[in-house]
């Protein structure tokens, strides 16, 4: 019985970490678009760059949306809550998502999955806000109303869509400083 060493003329196995073995290529291709400056500032290298885009692959978004809706905090996958939001309301359908309540004392949305008898209420309120320690913020001062409907649509998304939003948190639940856009507060009818 002989044993053959590889050697640099026989083909070499993907890494299992890395199947398709283009982790590198796609680093280095996300190091060109960090290096324009066209991605938001918490994507600083490539390598960050191309773990959002894995992370949205799981969802099945864009790239580019990945990287405008997705942010890594310790090691943790974090999503805007808009883009909780929407890929609630592109693929949790059939079901019901009734907006009951959004204002700068109290955020309530009702819910129904098609394969649920009843709807289920959930609510996130400026005194839940001052409990967690997150209401002294800049931000939920600033933005209490859409700060509020943001952690209402994360507890949603976790209590109901576990399956869509990939178990994420949405910006902010994980106790850490990120540099992220400006929120734009947009009136649900």
């Amino acid at each position: 019985m002989t044993t053959e060493l590889a050697t640099a003329d026989q083909p070499q196995h993907p890494s299992p970490v890395d199947p398709h073995g283009h982790s590198k290529a796609r680093i280095a291709h996300w190091n060109a678009i960090v290096a324009t400056g066209l991605l938001p500032s918490h994507v600083k290298d490539g390598r960050t760059a191309y773990a959002i885009e894995l992370y949205g692959e799981m969802l099945g978004i864009h790239p580019m949306r990945a990287m405008t809706g997705i942010v890594v905090i310790k090691g943790k996958p974090t999503i805007s809550a808009e883009l909780m939001h929407s890929l609630i309301r592109e693929r949790g359908k059939p079901y019901r998502f009734d907006v009951l309540e959004r204002s700068k004392t109290r955020s309530a949305i009702r819910v129904q999955r098609a394969e649920s008898s009843e709807p289920v209420e959930y609510e996130f309120t400026i005194e839940d806000a001052k409990t967690a320690g997150l209401a002294g913020s800049p931000t939920y001062k600033a933005y209490p109303a859409a700060m509020l409907f943001a952690r209402c649509v994360s507890i949603v998304g976790r209590c109901e869509f576990p399956d869509i939003i990939g178990g994420a948190y949405v910006e902010g639940e994980l106790s850490t400083t990120v540099e992220t856009a400006e929120i734009e507060v947009v009136e649900i009818d």
